[in-house]
C-alpha cells in the first residue's frame, strides 16, 4: 500500500495526455521509493476511437502503474470515482489529463509529507497557458498568491485561504487530501456527485495544512469551465462549501465564509447574477448548465439567476440588499481592480518566464504540445 494515490481521469485528449502523463510517470519512477501509486481511468470517447487507450497501454510496458477502462462513455464524476476505486493510498491527488506537474513537484510533495506527517491538506499553486500554440507571446498566467508554509491549524488555514481565493481552489490538480474525507462525502451523497472542495475542508480539519506559492503546475490549454464558469462562480463554489456543514464545520462558519467571499473575492459574480436576472445570457449553454445542476429546474438563464439570488437572500439578507443597492457604484471599482490584477499578472508572467528553473521546462512542454 502506497501513501499517495495519484488518480488521473482521462478522456479523449491524446495530444495533451502525451505531454503530461509520461513526464509524471517518469518523475514518480525517479523518486525510487514506495510513496506513490498512479492510477489512470480512461473514459471511452463517444466516437469509439481507441488512440488514448492504446497510448496508455504502450506506457504500461515502461512504467509501473494501474489503468482501467470504463465499459462505456460516462459522466466526468463516474470517471473520477472509477480512478479512486482502484486506489489504496492514504492521500488522494486527482490530476487532470492535460495538466503538467513541473519537475520537482512530485519530490516537493514527498518532502512535505516526510517532514510534516501531520499534514492532511496540501495546496499547490498553478499557472495557466491560454494558448500553447502562440509561442511568440507570453502564455503563462499565475492564478493567485498564497502565504506559503506549514499551518498547524488546518481548519483555520482552509477558511482563511478560501476567503481570499476564488474558484481556482476548485482546480483538482492543486489539491492533495485524505482519501477517507473524499469517500466519506461520496458515501453521504450516495455517489451521485463528488465534492472535492468540501473534501479539502474535511481533510484540513483532520490535521495541519501546507500551502505552496511556487508554481508547481501548468494547467492545460483546454482546462476551463467554458460557458458555465460564471455559473460556477455564482453558485456551485458555494454549494460545494455547504457540503462541509455538519462535518466539523458549523452552518455559521460556512455561511459566514460564503458571505465574506461574496463581498470580496467573488464580488464580480453579482454582476453575473443580475445579468441573468435582467436580460439573461444567450451565450450560456443551458444544456451544459443542467448537466451540473441535475435536479434544479432550469428553464432559462433568467430562472437560474433568480434562484441564485433568492438563495443568497435566505442566508445573507443584509449583504444581498446592500450589494444590490450599491452595485452601480461597485462596478467601477471592479473595473479598476480587474486592470490592476491584469497588470500584476503581466509582471508575474515576465518573472516566471525568466526563471532559470521553469523556463526550460515550459519551453519543452510547449514544444511538445505544439508539435502534435
Amino acid at each position: 500500500m502506497k501513501l499517495v494515490s495519484i488518480c488521473i481521469p482521462v478522456y479523449n485528449r491524446l495530444c495533451e495526455l502525451q505531454c503530461t502523463l509520461e513526464p509524471l510517470l517518469r518523475n514518480v519512477q525517479d523518486e525510487g521509493d514506495d510513496l506513490y501509486e498512479v492510477i489512470v481511468s480512461i473514459n471511452p470517447a463517444e466516437d469509439g476511437k481507441e488512440a488514448v487507450t492504446e497510448y496508455v497501454r504502450s506506457l504500461k510496458e515502461k512504467y509501473d502503474f494501474i489503468y482501467s477502462v470504463l465499459d462505456k462513455h460516462s459522466p466526468q464524476d463516474t470517471n473520477f470515482i472509477n480512478a479512486t476505486n482502484h486506489a489504496s493510498g492514504k492521500y488522494l491527488w486527482i490530476v487532470g489529463d492535460d495538466d503538467l506537474l513541473l519537475n520537482g513537484t512530485v519530490r516537493k510533495v514527498a518532502e512535505i509529507l516526510k517532514k510534516h506527517p501531520d499534514v492532511t491538506w496540501i495546496h499547490l499553486n498553478a499557472a495557466r497557458i491560454s494558448d500553447i500554440t502562440k509561442i511568440g507571446k507570453v502564455p503563462v498566467n499565475r492564478m493567485y498568491h498564497v502565504e506559503e508554509g506549514y499551518f498547524q491549524d488546518g481548519k483555520r488555514c482552509a477558511i482563511e485561504t478560501h476567503k481570499k481565493i476564488d474558484t481556482s481552489m476548485l482546480f483538482s490538480t492543486s489539491n492533495l487530501y485524505l482519501m477517507s474525507s473524499f469517500y466519506h462525502l461520496l458515501s453521504r451523497n450516495d455517489g451521485d456527485k463528488i465534492f472535492q472542495l468540501a473534501s479539502t475542508f474535511l481533510s484540513a480539519n483532520e490535521g495541519a495544512a501546507y500551502l505552496v506559492d511556487e508554481i508547481c503546475i501548468i494547467a492545460g490549454s483546454n482546462s476551463s469551465w467554458g460557458p458555465v464558469r460564471s455559473a460556477f462562480l455564482a453558485k456551485t463554489y458555494n454549494d460545494y462549501l455547504r457540503a462541509a456543514i455538519g462535518e466539523s464545520y458549523s452552518k455559521a462558519e460556512i455561511e459566514n465564509l460564503i458571505a465574506y467571499r461574496m463581498r470580496h473575492a467573488a464580488l464580480r459574480s453579482w454582476l453575473v447574477i443580475y445579468k441573468f436576472v435582467l436580460c439573461g445570457d444567450k451565450k450560456l449553454n443551458m444544456d451544459v448548465l443542467r448537466e451540473y445542476y441535475g435536479a434544479m429546474e432550469l428553464s432559462d438563464n433568467k430562472s437560474f439567476g433568480i434562484n441564485v439570488l433568492r438563495e443568497f437572500y435566505e442566508f445573507m439578507p443584509v449583504e444581498t440588499v446592500m450589494i444590490s443597492v450599491f452595485l452601480p457604484l461597485i462596478f467601477p471599482y471592479l473595473g479598476i481592480r480587474h486592470y490592476y490584477k491584469k497588470a500584476r499578472s503581466l509582471i508575474e508572467r515576465y518573472r516566471y518566464l525568466n526563471s532559470k528553473n521553469k523556463n526550460k521546462e515550459l519551453a519543452e512542454y510547449m514544444g511538445c504540445a505544439s508539435d502534435k
